[in-house]
């Protein structure tokens, strides 16, 4: 008997979960909230982006230094240093046209170099290099950090 009664309660419970946690209801026609008003979709809005220097030690110190910060929005986040950081125009130092921000500089015979480009909803910050001593021509630009520019 009392074997009898675990058996009808362990049913019982198992039919009370599965009810519980069975799929939801499907519904046709639009999605409503709680307050049955037609959800819609938000799209995504896409933020601009900038870099944005911050000197540490200025170029008449032994070894100048800035902080350089992406800036998406509101949101300031860090990138890289640089010995110099100057805005640097697009078209200049093989930084493409359509370069949306650039800086650099060059300093004790070396430069560095950031740009921003677009590829969809990314801000992609390009890096590259170019020294007195180096062999090959050009200023060796390659994907340092790629960001979302989707609004939360």
């Amino acid at each position: 008997m009392k074997m009898k009664m675990k058996n009808a309660l362990m049913i019982s419970a198992l039919a009370t979960c599965m009810y519980a946690c069975g799929p939801a209801a499907s519904t046709t026609g639009n999605a409503t909230d709680s307050t049955n008003v037609a959800a819609t979709t938000v799209p995504a809005t896409l933020l601009d982006a900038s870099l944005v220097c911050k000197e540490i030690r200025g170029p008449n110190e032994d070894a100048p230094l800035s902080i350089v910060s992406i800036k998406i929005g509101a949101q300031l986040t860090v990138v890289d240093s640089l010995s110099v950081c100057e805005t640097i125009s697009p078209g200049e130092n093989e930084i493409p046209k359509d370069a949306i921000s650039a800086c650099g500089g060059w300093w004790a015979g070396a430069g560095d170099y950031l740009y921003i480009k677009y590829e969809g909803n990314d801000a992609v910050v390009m890096a590259g290099w170019q020294a007195e001593e180096q062999e090959d021509e050009g200023y060796h630009y390659k994907e340092l950090k790629r960001y979302s520019r989707v609004q939360p």
